[in-house]
């Protein structure tokens, strides 16, 4: 059975409770059981913030499934509105170069998406370090 889509704000709330849970213990901690707490909080959190970050993309709808619809170029669109990104200069370089400008291309796509996520994670305030230590 599938599981339920979470919302934006069950999403942060489970984000707050796993760094509360997965905090370091006050009591000694043995190498293994520390290695076993922090890779399981780290995945958790990475898949949350999947889930945040489909939903962010999304436009914010999480009754809606709109982030499998969304194409690239609509991502890039708005990124670019956001930033102001200079155009990447494409080479037309023989064929043998084509892996190497595929690769530049998706890199600039991944790119792209990363500054869009890190900038909805920074307007709500997730995962980011302050000071004091994580929010």
């Amino acid at each position: 059975m599938p599981r339920r889509k979470q919302t934006r704000e069950e999403i942060e709330e489970v984000l707050r409770d796993n760094l509360r849970v997965n905090a370091t213990p006050t009591a000694p901690d043995d190498p293994a059981g520390k290695k076993r707490r922090q890779s399981r909080g780290r995945a958790r959190k990475r898949n949350l913030n999947k889930a945040l970050e489909a939903i962010q993309i999304g436009g914010g709808d999480e009754n809606k499934h709109t982030c499998a619809t969304i194409t690239a170029s609509t991502i890039a669109s708005r990124v670019e509105q956001a930033y102001a990104i200079a155009p990447v200069p494409i080479d037309t370089t023989p064929a043998i170069d084509l892996m190497a400008r595929r690769r530049r291309q998706r890199n600039v796509e991944q790119q792209r998406r990363r500054r869009a996520a890190n900038r909805c994670r920074r307007r709500i305030g997730i995962g980011w370090e302050t000071p004091n230590g994580l929010e």
